[in-house]
């Protein structure tokens, strides 16, 4: 018999129950991952494809238990969640708009986070060769990173249903409970306090977020009309890669750079904080493992009058090697210090290529809904696809104008390119 699995929240989970303020019967910080495969399904495989991807990960089964100390707790052999069928609704393609409320609805249901499960999924059949494989999981058990490795061990776990890959995988070489408790030792022996004293310097002066309001409105994200967004693609990823090593730094840097200036260009401040989500997981063994490990942590921008992006492009490639090596520390620790006063929240966030999934069986899957972004005024998040980076960006109506969120993704957009080419002097072109 499998013994129970017992481990204090990390500070990022007791942040995420702190946000749901009480609500233990209910959730709202879900996140959900939906793929459109289209090709022969086998249902009944995938439903053990399934069951097999989440008894990998036993954090993903358990709940929360309340008491001095609230602590995630994974009953022994508890099973895993079926899968569930979507058999109610009628035969052949559905029209787009009602898929897209059908699958906002599932991703939105809550979960019992004390009971629990935390994770569940529903195919959808639209067509004969055509469904939809709609994965949720809350935020305590998941980070962004989290939910797309799920789906790729359903898709490796199915093609060995069928056949056509290893059998079951074990579980990954470090589970989460191990790096919660080393978080806790962690944290509760001082080791962090250095680390989180270099970030204090760091920020030291340097507001959090940046004022972006119209004029006439408040930056305190209090609008009531719906988020304005706007899709871009930046081409040439390999080429923008090249570029910008040869001006020793990476396309991320370029990326942050680029949007740091544009900012600047567009608010006239030249001390402000973008957030960047920083992985969390630093060690190899952890590269598989499912869980909240990622720290959303604020990068500053110091523009000097005069200076030019080349040179914040300069500075932030020699700063970020050692904010990597800090990344752990939690967030909460140093901002809830320093107030916002006001300033827009900005979040960057670029993400790998998803690994290909269910492609090999002749079923290839494509992401139709992925996991929203809250609590910013403004945010860029890119998914490379092949050669290109294409953004989603979202901005409050509070704080921003339609106009102004074209005019910062295409100042953004053009200085990227501009930031990855080399310039006459072998450096970044300003």
């Amino acid at each position: 018999m499998t013994a129970a699995i017992e481990f204090p929240l990390t500070v990022a989970q007791r942040g995420v129950l702190d946000a749901e303020a009480g609500r233990l019967g209910r959730s709202s910080y879900n996140n959900p991952l939906a793929l459109r495969i289209t090709g022969p399904l086998d249902l009944e495989a995938l439903d053990r494809a399934f069951a097999a991807a989440v008894a990998r990960h036993p954090l993903l089964r358990g709940a929360v238990v309340e008491g001095g100390e609230p602590e995630r707790r994974v009953p022994a052999d508890r099973p895993a969640p079926a899968l569930e069928r979507d058999a109610g609704r009628p035969a052949g393609p559905p029209e787009p708009a009602a898929l897209d409320a059908e699958l906002a609805r599932y991703a939105a249901l809550p979960f019992d986070l004390v009971e629990g499960p935390l994770v569940r999924a529903r195919v959808y059949p639209l067509d004969r060769d055509d469904h939809v494989l709609h994965l949720v999981a809350h935020h305590l058990v998941a980070d962004g990173t989290s939910i797309d490795l799920l789906a790729a061990d359903v898709s490796r776990a199915y093609r060995a249903e069928l056949g056509g890959g290893p059998g079951e995988a074990g579980a990954p070489p470090a589970p989460y409970a191990d790096h919660a408790r080393w978080e806790h030792r962690w944290l509760a022996e001082g080791g962090h306090r250095d680390e989180l004293r270099s970030w204090e310097e760091y920020l030291e002066g340097v507001p959090d977020g940046v004022r972006l309001a119209v004029p006439g409105r408040a930056a305190d994200g209090g609008g009531t009309g719906a988020p304005l967004t706007r899709r871009f693609p930046v081409d040439g990823v390999a080429a923008l890669r090249r570029g910008a090593a040869r001006n020793r730094g990476t396309l991320f840097v370029a990326a942050l750079t680029a949007l740091q200036w544009t900012l600047h260009r567009h608010s006239g401040r030249r001390r402000f904080t973008v957030r960047v989500p920083f992985s969390g997981r630093v060690e190899p063994e952890l590269a598989g493992t499912v869980g909240y490990f990622v720290n959303v942590l604020p990068l500053r921008a110091v523009i000097e009058p005069g200076s030019t992006p080349a040179e914040l492009f300069a500075a932030n490639s020699a700063e970020l090697p050692d904010l990597l090596d800090r990344q752990l520390v939690p967030a909460p620790l140093f901002a809830a210090a320093r107030p916002a006063d006001g300033a827009a929240a900005v979040l960057l966030n670029l993400r790998p290529p998803r690994e290909p999934l269910f492609a090999e069986h002749g079923s290839p899957a494509r992401v139709v809904l992925a996991e929203p972004v809250v609590g910013y005024q403004l945010s860029l998040v890119a998914q490379e696809e092949g050669d290109r980076l294409v953004f989603d960006a979202q901005a409050d109506p509070a704080v921003l104008t339609e106009a102004d969120l074209v005019a910062i993704t295409d100042g953004f957009s053009t200085l990227l390119s501009e930031l990855a080419a080399p310039g006459a002097d072998g450096r970044a072109a300003p």
